[in-house]
């Protein structure tokens, strides 16, 4: 083999996983897109009423008119998949956002102010960790009863303590920086440095860790609705279609709960690869 075919040869070896990676993103990327406008449009796009029963045609194979067939109760699985991608969305969304400006004030505060402050921080957030977020979910469930609002109060106090210890870690390495030093020694106060230049900085970070706490969220509220603490049948949500379509399994007619467990894992998938796509690419 002459020194051109093995330098060609390198490289294709190196352009086809970057290849592959691009498209993979851009899939993904795709894939949230629809699911955002799906949150956001869902009762506009539907073709039926998600909630209309149907007994006659309970369990009815998909047809021109119903691409999914219908469920237990003769409604539209489609129209319910729309339809329940807001419920779906909506409470990982408030999670994630919760989590991440509680999270990354707290942990730009220990990483600047160092000292006790930085100790306590970190011996909570220890404590914080040993605690399941799908159990304190459950525990505010049985609180506030079924609904989004308990597990969305308990898994967003579940996920500050991770949001903490990842942004910490990354906020004292960028701390240590010489532009950090050179804005100090000009005499800009903690708060200036942290607003103008150090976030910034690592808002990259901050995304990327977003994007993964989402994917987890999303499993978690799709649990606690499957286990009749969530979101409240007949409203339309992935998590219940999951749980309610657990008959049509026994009966042969898997549609409904494989069609919303493919919606989580496709959302899950493609929001968790792109949080690693970021993270890649900000990694030092």
């Amino acid at each position: 083999m002459t020194t051109m075919s093995i330098t060609v040869q390198s490289v294709r070896n190196r352009i086809r996983p970057h290849n592959r990676g691009s498209i993979l993103t851009w899939v993904s990327i795709g894939t949230l897109a629809v699911a955002v406008l799906l949150a956001l449009f869902g009762p506009l796009l539907a073709p039926h009423d998600p909630n209309q029963t149907d007994i006659i045609h309970a369990y009815f194979a998909p047809t021109a008119d119903h691409w999914l067939g219908q469920d237990s109760q003769g409604r539209d699985v489609l129209s319910r998949l729309i339809v329940g991608a807001r419920s779906s969305m909506t409470g990982p969304f408030v999670v994630v956002f919760v989590a991440m400006i509680v999270g990354t004030v707290v942990a730009l505060s220990a990483a600047w102010l160092n000292g006790w402050v930085d100790s306590g921080v970190s011996t909570l957030t220890d404590i914080m960790l040993g605690f399941p977020a799908i159990v304190l979910a459950v525990l505010a469930s049985s609180v506030f009863g079924p609904g989004l609002i308990g597990p969305t109060i308990a898994l967003g106090l579940a996920y500050i303590p991770t949001t903490i210890r990842v942004l910490r870690s990354f906020i004292i390495r960028e701390r240590a920086k010489d532009y950090i030093l050179a804005y100090e020694v000009q005499g800009l106060s903690g708060l200036l440095i942290c607003a103008r230049h150090l976030f910034p900085n690592i808002l990259p970070m901050v995304i990327a860790q977003a994007t993964l706490l989402f994917g987890y969220a999303m499993v978690d509220f799709a649990a606690i609705s499957f286990l009749g603490l969530g979101v409240q049948p007949p409203t339309p949500d992935w998590g219940v279609m999951v749980a309610t379509g657990q008959r049509g399994v026994l009966l042969g007619y898997p549609m409904e709960s494989l069609a919303a467990g493919a919606c989580i894992v496709a959302v899950v998938l493609a929001v968790n690869f792109v949080g690693q796509r970021i993270s890649d690419r900000n990694e030092p």
